[in-house]
């Protein structure tokens, strides 16, 4: 499911905003947007990108894969916030693709959310070039399935 249609997006042109101040929205250092429509493209720029999100579980699963769909990305890095803290996770193309949670060409962050709870994500994004927010939520059985069409692809 694309979920890159509905975002807070904010945009570091010193790359000086830190994430308490993204979630918090206080950051004097980020130009805030909400996005609504297609993918984000903001084409080739220098500046970080911070995305706030929610992702609702309304299954009886836990597990779910986020998908980072724009392999050329030198930084993604992935805060998942609990009310108290964050926990950050570190994936771009910088960095040994052997790390990756998952081996893909997309950057692939494992969730756990329980059942019938939502969780708030912040991703900052950073590279020198081209800018997109393409993000996708799976399932295990949507991700296998993904993965499947594009091997006979």
């Amino acid at each position: 499911m694309l979920i890159s249609t509905n975002l807070e997006l904010c945009e570091d042109l010193q790359s000086k905003a830190h994430v308490d101040e993204i979630i918090n929205g206080s950051s004097v250092n980020c130009t805030t947007k909400y996005f609504h429509g297609q993918i984000p493209n903001f084409g080739y720029s220098t500046s970080t990108y911070w995305a706030k999100f929610s992702i609702s579980n309304e299954s009886k699963n836990s597990l779910f894969f986020l998908e980072y769909a724009f392999p050329s990305m030198q930084n993604v890095e992935l805060f998942e916030y609990d009310g108290d803290h964050f926990k950050s996770r570190l994936l771009g193309k910088n960095f040994p693709f052997f790390d990756r949670p998952l081996f893909s060409h997309n950057f692939i962050f494992p969730l756990n959310i329980l059942s019938k709870t939502k969780k708030t994500f912040i991703m900052r994004t950073k590279t020198l070039g081209a800018v997109q927010i393409p993000l996708f939520v799976h399932t295990p059985e949507s991700l296998i399935k993904k993965a499947q069409i594009e091997s006979i692809s």
